[in-house]
């Protein structure tokens, strides 16, 4: 995701960039030491929601998307973001509250497979 001549050569915008990596990560800069990630619940929702208020909604209830790691994130043990292929706990610095809501036996109504079958 570098503009270089080895990464890429035709210096031309990565194709299919987000417009969340510039707003939420950073934009189209090196990611080698500090890569963009989600948490689990809301990345899964974000693959269809992905308009400003579901990201605001899913934010602000605990979600995480399209965050530098560095900023959303902490490995046990200290330290900084694991290696590639390492086995180390990764612990997101808020706690997801999705399913408070949007479990199949939530009193408001609002499970997943209900909404969706609307």
């Amino acid at each position: 995701m570098t503009n270089d001549a080895t990464t890429n050569p035709t210096n031309l915008p990565s194709i299919g960039l987000s417009p969340w990596v510039t707003t939420n990560g950073g934009g189209q800069i090196d990611y080698t030491n500090d890569n963009l990630v989600s948490s689990p619940i809301a990345s899964s929702c974000f693959g269809c929601h992905d308009s400003t208020v579901a990201v605001s909604h899913m934010e602000s209830n605990g979600g995480t998307l399209v965050r530098k790691f560095s900023t959303v994130a902490t490995v046990a043990g200290g330290g900084t973001r694991p290696a590639i292929g390492a086995t180390t706990a990764v612990t997101f610095n808020k706690t997801e509250q999705c399913l408070f809501c949007h479990n199949s036996t939530s009193v408001y109504g609002l499970g997943i497979k209900a909404v969706h079958a609307k």
